[in-house]
């Protein structure tokens, strides 16, 4: 049977004798191993050619999802890749361009990326004056000692380009600083030697108080004409010594003194002494001030109070309540704070039980709190008697870390809903201590 002349296929002569499947056979297997199968797509499209799963034999793929694209080749059991393509040009292999493949002056700037020439790519003495950008090379390019009194150009240094205490004795030319080449202020106390500056150099009026440092004049710089005890009269203003005559200054511990005032008020000195006395003033609306002897004690660094009167509020009337919770008196009974500091606190009432197995409770309200029932130390106190009894009672309470501007109250309440007696009410506040 011949065969074409180009693919070789068989076809039957026109004197054999005609078998169609036969003939159609042999062409169909001639053309199996002869045709390329080719088809196109996505890396996730490529049909599965492995040894699991065999592909076809000779079968061409082309990925079109990347650029340029890329060919592979069916191998049967894998695929294996042949390289990318290019539109209208050859791809080159990498590392394939070696230097005898490149004409001289064939790389120009544009075909060198930035940053790639480093400097073992540089000759030697390849880069002069005319190769360096302005401005380009500050103090971390230049070598340590490389500049020499060669490379700086005639009056380059000036006064800003050298270093505090750069310059001494040694390199001033003697009689050359005078008096214009000192700038204004410019000479301190450490560029004067010591005596070097004495009365001829100090011009007349030239030194005032801010010229002298605070406790310089001592009293053998003052004139004895200006002493009283020195010989100045009486009438003249001056410095003063210690002692009892006319001209002279009370000392602090002058038995004359003894019957001095203490002032009062109802603000702290600011800057007390140590065993200062003042007479705080307590005030608050609806109570009676109360005068407070509060003594500086510089050591613990707080005001004590050594003495004085309280401040009292007080209501007489008999109220009644049935309120189980705590309540205000009638006449509300509160003092604010004027510092802070420690308190000590009375409160007291005349108190009667309308119920057997009820309490009636006065308590102490801090800041707007409810007076402490349960825990220690208690801020109440109660009557624990039949129904039908009265009674005075009290409660002493003693308050640490009470800050300024909070509010003491007296407060009242029942333990069982019965019309309790609350008479002879009162509160009563001294400081303690700051």
């Amino acid at each position: 049977m011949p065969n074409s002349a180009r693919l070789g296929l068989p076809y039957p002569s026109l004197s054999q004798q005609a078998d169609v499947p036969a003939d159609l056979l042999a062409l169909v297997n001639s053309l199996d191993s002869r045709t390329v199968i080719f088809s196109a797509g996505t890396l996730a499209s490529r049909p599965v050619s492995t040894s699991g799963s065999p592909g076809i034999l000779g079968r061409m793929y082309l990925q079109t999802d990347v650029s340029p694209q890329y060919l592979w080749f069916d191998y049967g059991t894998g695929w294996v890749g042949i390289g990318p393509t290019a539109a209208g040009g050859t791809v080159v292999a990498d590392g394939s361009i070696t230097t005898v493949k490149l004409a001289d002056g064939a790389v120009a700037t544009v075909k060198i990326l930035d940053g790639n020439v480093t400097l073992a790519k540089l000759a030697a003495n390849s880069v002069d004056a005319s190769k360096i950008v302005d401005g380009a090379v500050g103090s971390a390019e230049i070598a340590g000692q490389a500049v020499g009194t060669a490379q700086i150009a005639d009056l380059a240094v000036t006064s800003a380009k050298l270093a505090t205490g750069s310059i001494d004795g040694s390199k001033i030319i003697a009689g050359t600083v005078g008096a214009t080449q000192i700038t204004d202020g410019g000479v301190g106390t450490a560029e004067i030697a010591g005596l070097a500056v004495d009365s001829s150099k100090i011009a007349a009026s030239a030194v005032g108080a801010t010229q002298l440092a605070d406790g310089a004049v001592t009293g053998a710089k003052v004139n004895s004409a200006l002493k009283p005890s020195g010989g100045a009269a009486d009438a003249t203003e001056a410095l003063r010594a210690l002692g009892t005559g006319a001209g002279t200054a009370a000392a602090g511990n002058d038995p004359r003194f003894s019957g001095s005032i203490i002032a009062s008020g109802s603000s702290l000195p600011s800057s007390p002494s140590n065993g200062q006395m003042y007479a705080f003033r307590a005030t608050g609306a609806g109570g009676t001030d109360g005068y407070w002897m509060m003594m500086w004690d510089s050591g613990l660094g707080l005001w004590k109070c050594v003495g004085g009167t309280p401040w009292i509020a007080a209501r007489d009337d008999l109220d009644t309540s049935s309120s189980t919770a705590w309540i205000n008196s009638p006449a509300d009974l509160a003092f604010t704070a004027p510092f802070s500091g420690s308190y000590r606190v009375i409160i007291g009432a005349l108190l009667g039980n309308a119920a057997t197995g009820g309490r009636a409770r006065i308590g102490l309200s801090i800041a707007g709190a409810a007076p402490r029932e349960s825990t220690v130390p208690f801020h109440y106190a109660e009557l624990q008697t039949d129904a039908g009894v009265q009674a005075s009672v009290s409660k002493h309470i003693a308050l640490s870390g009470v800050n300024l501007g909070q509010v003491l109250r007296f407060q009242m309440r029942c333990t069982v809903a019965a019309s309790n007696i609350f008479g002879n009410k009162f509160l009563s506040v001294i400081a303690a201590s700051t």
